[in-house]
């Protein structure tokens, strides 16, 4: 018979290191923003108590929200998906109601929106267009978010990578940005609020349709436990959820050596332009996406299904043997709210891709012993 005896101490160590991994769960980084202001009367400037602040946008699941004003005057919303057309009335008996609308809501910050109010009939209503921008002036870290809007009007590549350079402190490096003055393998990557940081190189370990990403959030200093540690800087990624209409998204991009400039053409001694080499006629690029969401039922439950597939022939001078990049991109989320108090996400995501000649090394090599690399994998995440 095997025994272990322990003492009334070491019990007690055990049932707490127990219950400690038993309750464990890893930090989360946020995903969603608030908004929150003070209603005063535009005469006296004094807060005004007990006015029904009614929030609402396409991006709100479980519809608009309602709820007073306290003693002085302030509101507070939280738990926000991000987006940039919250809209807020404000209405209360002996006042004229209050609209506003195109209010932003960024990823881990605060808009503050206050409302004036004016006496008269509450049938009377003063609309606000172009509401206050998501500026948290209460924000302590050095951080950027770059919405849905503004990565599609950048000229950047398309994907997440790339489209971080445009934030201030982030420098090139290709496919693996450098922060913050750090090291390209220093920064840490987070997909909803998971770490798909890879352990091993310290780089990213997923892509997915760029037409998915609601918004990126760069932060390069000064942020809080929940993000890790991080020797460089953090890359927030949050996706879309969807909206209470059926919608569908496709794109598709090309390009070639002949559309693009020339990176290797051959010239005479006076200029005279002899042409591309075989570097420019064998490189092309193709992309095909796909998205589709809406709901399942209406204010309640919606869904996103995103697909992306990226194929690129590469050819370097004086080697036979070109680099062809193969994959698919497939993400899947659920977002259920049954009631104001609980919400649930369950999301899916894979990348299988093969690289063929990765390396592109020797030109006398034969092609059947160049490098193949396949990689890719899959990401499960649940949050309550």
């Amino acid at each position: 018979m095997f025994r272990i005896r322990l003492n009334f101490s070491q019990l007690t160590m055990l049932i707490a290191g127990l219950l400690a991994l038993a309750v464990a769960t890893p930090a989360l980084a946020q995903t969603t923003g608030s908004i929150r202001g003070t209603v005063i009367d535009d005469d006296m400037g004094l807060p005004i108590p007990n006015v029904a602040i009614t929030i609402s946008a396409p991006t709100l699941i479980g519809g608009s929200q309602s709820r007073p004003t306290d003693a002085d005057g302030n509101f507070h919303f939280v738990e926000l998906m991000a987006g940039s057309e919250y809209s807020l009335n404000a209405a209360k008996e002996g006042f004229k109601s209050v609209t506003v609308t195109d209010i932003g809501v960024n990823v881990g910050r605060t808009t503050v929106q206050n409302i004036e109010m004016q006496i008269g009939s509450q049938i009377e209503e003063i609309e606000v267009v172009g509401g206050r921008k998501a500026v948290d002036v209460e924000q302590t870290s050095r951080s950027e978010v770059l919405t849905k809007e503004f990565l599609e009007r950048i000229p950047a590549g398309r994907s997440y990578q790339t489209a971080v350079q445009a934030a201030a402190g982030v420098t090139g490096g290709g496919g693996n940005p450098n922060m913050a003055g750090a090291a390209y393998n220093e920064n840490t990557y987070m997909l909803d609020g998971a770490n798909i940081t890879d352990p091993v190189t310290g780089t990213f370990s997923v892509n997915f349709n760029f037409d998915a990403i609601q918004q990126i959030e760069v932060v390069l200093g000064g942020y809080m436990p929940e993000y890790g540690v991080s020797l460089g800087g953090i890359v927030n990624l949050v996706t879309n959820s969807g909206t209470n209409n059926l919608e569908f998204d496709t794109s598709l991009f090309y390009t070639n050596g002949d559309l693009r400039p020339r990176m290797d053409a051959r010239y005479t001694a006076d200029g005279y332009d002899l042409g591309p080499t075989g570097f420019d006629s064998t490189f092309s690029m193709l992309q095909v996406n796909g998205l589709i969401s809406g709901p399942i039922v209406r204010d309640r439950a919606w869904f996103i299904i995103s697909y992306s597939h990226e194929r690129s022939v590469i050819a370097r001078t004086g080697i036979p043997q070109t680099r062809d990049y193969d994959a698919q991109y497939v993400m899947a989320k659920l977002t259920v709210q049954p009631n104001s108090e609980h919400r649930f996400t369950a999301f899916l995501q894979m990348d299988p891709t093969v690289i063929d000649n990765m390396d592109q090394g020797d030109p006398y090599q034969k092609a059947e012993s160049q490098g193949r690399q396949v990689q890719g994998g899959y990401v499960t995440q649940g949050r309550w």
